[in-house]
């Protein structure tokens, strides 16, 4: 009967013992696209267990048209045998695989495919992991040149347009967190530091906290007042006098 049972266990235990190790997928997190001239930098985090390697793909679309890594004149951390790791970085030639410039604002996809961790017979994918550019620089056909945020495929925010004669003229952010940021960062050079500023999805500017003397409040409301994309400003500063 010992017997018996000895020999269900060996039976039971065995299988489990001798089946190979899922491997499972890392991921592609973070990713970032910039564009500098004619080129176009991708970043990312690949994120696993310390000193695995794993297949990291890439699909590029541009209109209706997707494309693998292997058609497009890519460079860097992509294919087998990426480990992980942060700020890995691939970049693209554009120009090469496309003369006449892009026609449309393209889509990165990155995702991760089998494991090549040694000992590992597993296979695994990753969701994929989306971007556009949101930051870049662009010459136009007259010779203007765009350096800045992009929505869309269209200048968008923050950026400067210098021109073909050297001119250069800087676009105020539209962005509320950037306005937010700009405003208070004048606030904190003019001494304000108890008086701080909140902006709103219509780039309304709402000024508040304390400040000693009623100069003092209207350099508050000056320094907003001054700040290129302002829609409007309303001041609930008081003056506590000291």
């Amino acid at each position: 009967m010992k017997r018996l049972i000895m020999l269900l266990l060996i039976l039971t235990v065995v299988p489990f013992l001798t089946i190979p190790r899922i491997a499972f997928a890392a991921e592609v997190t973070n990713l970032k696209l910039t564009q500098v001239k004619n080129t176009i930098v991708a970043t990312y985090d690949l994120v696993g267990n310390q000193g695995e390697k794993f297949e990291v793909i890439v699909n590029i679309t541009v209109g209706d048209e997707r494309r693998t890594a292997e058609e497009l004149s890519l460079n860097g951390d992509f294919g087998k045998g990426v480990k992980v790791g942060k700020g890995k970085k691939i970049v693209w030639k554009v120009m090469k695989d496309f003369p006449q410039g892009l026609a449309g604002a393209p889509q990165w996809d990155l995702y991760t495919g089998s494991q090549e961790v040694t000992g590992s017979n597993g296979r695994g994918e990753s969701r994929p992991e989306s971007g556009y550019v949101e930051h870049g620089t662009y010459t136009f056909p007259n010779g203007d040149m765009y350096d800045g945020r992009w929505k869309n495929d269209k200048p968008n925010g923050q950026g400067a347009l210098t021109g073909s004669d050297g001119t250069k003229i800087v676009s105020p952010p539209s962005d509320p967190h950037a306005l937010e940021g700009t405003i208070n960062k004048a606030l904190k050079n003019a001494g304000l530091t108890k008086v701080t500023a909140e902006v709103n999805e219509n780039l309304e500017v709402t000024l508040q906290g304390t400040a000693s003397n009623s100069k003092d409040k209207g350099k508050a409301f000056d320094a907003a007042k001054h700040t290129k994309g302002v829609s409007k400003i309303t001041d609930k500063v008081f003056v506590v006098e000291p």
